[in-house]
């Protein structure tokens, strides 16, 4: 019985042994070879120790063998699915497995070209596919193929550019890649023109107009027409783009009085471009405007006289220094002195008036005066007729009003004071409350009326008008009432000779409601009498006020409970 289990085991480890043996190629097996025609296996073989022999009949293609590590065949083909291509070396020898030595002579880093067709000068060990791509390529490009050199122009866009360049070795399609940046301006600097012209003043500014999208710098020289040698100084602050413009100012005293020769150099990292060469008289000494009139003051009339001198032949001209678009006003051209009037609008002006002379000096004085050619007007008196106790009332509308004056009486006179009486902006009206004294002519009759200058002297005048002067109270004698529940009849005995009416509210204080009403507005033997409804129960206040006709007024209050 032990026989036979001993037996039994032995059985099973035979089996796993036979199982292990043949598994060990599968497990083993991990390169796939790609033979070319006539090539053999195991790698550096020689004669019976070859165990397999590559036979193209048409040449082309390759023999694909699974083998073992170590390259032998006869493993199972499904252990090599997945792998990539082993090659022998040429000599049937082991599998090259190094990347290509790649050598990128050009383009350089950091270079510009002044062509957009640019040279690639490339190099590597072993037979490649050379290809490249720019930053923005979605795809290679191909250079060449089966190849180890490159030297062609390949076209580029303008501007920067940032080009990888790609080599896969053909024995082992290992590749190398090597970036390159580097920038194509294939368009030379255009320049427009410059300033000044040709026997054109100059007074040190010089302008160069250019267009230029990778402007390196920007230089102008100059000398005298006679000087063979130049001076040359940089331009600074110059932009890139289209149809730029840059100005210096160069320091022409040298050549004061005299002609200078000057051109402009616009250069990118590739060329330069000089623009043609222009003489021109220098002249910087600025000339020197005296003014006589205008000068600040007011003015009637609209037009001002403008008396000007200049040490030199100038262009006079002004501005309107509140005029948004600073707008140029001429005055005179190629002149040295002028006296003429000019034509301005009513209101108050703050000008600058310029002298230019050929070579664009300039001399400016500032100005400032007033226009004003309308009279000022009274629009409106009160009291209009009747009676006054010394309140008066006037409106007038004038933009540089100087002097409002409250004529009454026996030649009696009140300045009114403009600061005291409110104005609207923006039509320039005025709005006075005038109290004065009329004591002394309390019962008579006066005449009144207002007159109003203006800054430039301009006067106005209200009509006369008479009113008769109260300027006492009214007299209130008594106050009596009878009351029947909410109903109160009050009776109030007044002197007074100008009685105008009598006025109540009812719980003004607490009552949102509440508003002024007539009583009585004439007197029955001096008396004042009528029934006022109360609407709420409890205490009620009632006030009262008296007038007369000229405005003066007493008040009185009694509480009545309901």
């Amino acid at each position: 019985m032990n026989n036979n289990k001993t037996e039994k085991i032995a059985g099973k480890l035979l089996i796993v042994f036979i199982l292990a043996i043949a598994l060990v190629p599968i497990a083993s097996a991990n390169l796939l070879y790609c033979l070319n025609d006539g090539e053999k296996l195991p790698p550096g073989c020689s004669g019976a120790g070859c165990k397999y022999t590559c036979d193209l009949g048409s040449g082309a293609g390759f023999c694909q063998v699974c083998t073992t590590n170590s390259g032998t065949p006869g493993v199972n083909p499904a252990s090599c699915n997945g792998q990539t291509c082993s090659f022998l070396d040429g000599n049937n020898g082991p599998p090259d497995i190094t990347a290509p030595n790649l050598v990128v002579n050009s383009p350089e880093n950091g270079i510009v070209y002044d062509s957009n067709r640019v040279p690639f000068n490339i190099e590597v060990d072993a037979n490649s596919r050379l290809e490249y791509r720019t930053s923005t390529d979605t795809s290679w490009h191909k250079l060449c193929d089966n190849c180890e050199t490159y030297s062609r122009t390949v076209t580029m866009e303008e501007g920067q550019t940032e080009v990888t360049i790609r080599a896969k070795k053909l024995s082992n399609e290992i590749e190398a890649e090597i970036t390159r940046t580097f920038s194509v301006d294939s368009e030379a600097p255009r320049i427009h023109d410059t300033l000044p012209n040709d026997d054109e003043f100059a007074n040190g500014q010089f302008t160069v107009l250019y267009t230029e999208e990778s402007l390196d710098s920007v230089k102008i020289n100059y000398k005298s027409p006679t000087d063979p040698a130049w001076t040359t100084l940089p331009v600074l602050s110059c932009q890139s783009g289209e149809n730029m413009q840059c100005s210096i100012n160069v320091n022409t005293a040298p050549f004061e009085n005299g002609q200078m020769e000057y051109n402009f150099e616009v250069c990118d990292a590739a060329s330069c471009t000089t623009s043609p060469s222009k003489i021109v008289n220098v002249d910087s000494t600025l000339p020197i405007l005296l003014i006589s009139t205008p000068i600040p003051y007011l003015n009637s009339q609209k037009k001002i006289l403008f008396d000007l001198e200049a040490n030199e032949l100038v262009n006079m001209f002004y501005i309107d220094n509140n005029d948004p678009k600073q707008k140029e006003k001429k005055l005179c051209s190629n002149c040295q002195s002028l006296f003429k009037e000019v034509g301005f609008k009513d209101g108050a002006w703050d000008i600058t008036i310029f002298a230019r002379d050929s070579a664009q000096n300039t001399d400016s004085e500032t100005a400032s005066f007033v226009v004003d050619t309308k009279k000022p007007k009274i629009k409106k008196t009160e009291p209009k007729k009747g009676f006054t106790s010394g309140n008066f009332y006037v409106e007038i509308q004038e933009e540089n009003p100087d002097e409002l004056v409250l004529h009454y009486g026996n030649s009696q006179q009140f300045p009114v004071d403009l600061n005291t009486c409110t104005k609207n902006e923006e039509n320039n009206k005025y709005y006075c409350d005038i109290e004065i004294n009329l004591g002394a002519y309390n019962g008579q009759t006066i005449g009144y009326w207002f007159t109003l200058t203006d800054a430039v002297g301009n006067l106005a005048a209200s009509k006369l008008i008479n009113v008769e002067v109260d300027t006492q109270d009214p007299v209130l004698n008594s106050l009596t009432y009878e009351q029947d529940e909410e109903k109160v009849e009050f009776a109030l005995d007044i002197t007074e000779e100008n009685f105008d009416e009598v006025m109540y509210i009812i719980n003004q204080n607490n009552d949102p409601k509440a508003k002024w009403k007539r009583l009585c507005s004439s007197l029955d033997e001096g008396i004042c009498e009528k029934t006022v409804s109360f609407r709420f129960a409890g205490q009620n206040t009632i006030d009262f006020q008296i007038y007369d006709e000229a405005g003066n007024s007493i008040g009185t209050s009694e509480v009545i409970n309901i």
